[in-house]
């Protein structure tokens, strides 16, 4: 009698994180749900990056909007969804770049420090590219 691993319980588990930051009110809910949310797509040893792109436009209606409060922890989800498989994949750093570097000049200082935080971990072909429209000539 061996033992079989049941399907990927990833998608279950981050269900209620995802909702914690989408939908519920509470500011230190959301930033509960995001660091965790953040903390789970990290430590998962093969994270659904198809799922997990999916959810980027999601964020950036959120974070984007004047009202939110907690910019800065989801920032740093965003990084960890564009870090999944972003860094093989174009589409995905051609989109989080642009929009991370938009907080550069948020009014917020934590939103700016995950910002760079997120940008310090992007190949730099990808923010040369978004910066300057040189693609990675600078960097090779």
């Amino acid at each position: 009698m061996g033992f079989q691993r049941a399907a990927d319980p990833h998608p279950t588990i981050l269900k209620p994180l995802i909702d914690s930051v989408l939908v519920e009110q509470d500011t230190n809910s959301q930033i509960g749900g995001a660091l965790c949310l953040s903390a789970a797509i990290e430590a998962a040893p093969d994270p659904e990056a198809e799922q997990l792109k999916k959810l980027l436009p999601c964020l950036r209606k959120i974070v984007t909007s004047e009202g939110f409060k907690v910019k800065a922890a989801v920032v740093g989800v965003i990084g960890r969804v564009g870090g999944v498989g972003g860094a093989k994949n174009k589409g995905v750093m051609d989109w989080v770049v642009p929009c991370v570097l938009d907080f550069l000049s948020s009014d917020d200082l934590a939103t700016r420090k995950a910002a760079a935080e997120v940008l310090a971990k992007v190949p730099p072909a990808f923010v040369f590219e978004q910066l300057f429209g040189l693609g990675g000539a600078l960097c090779c």
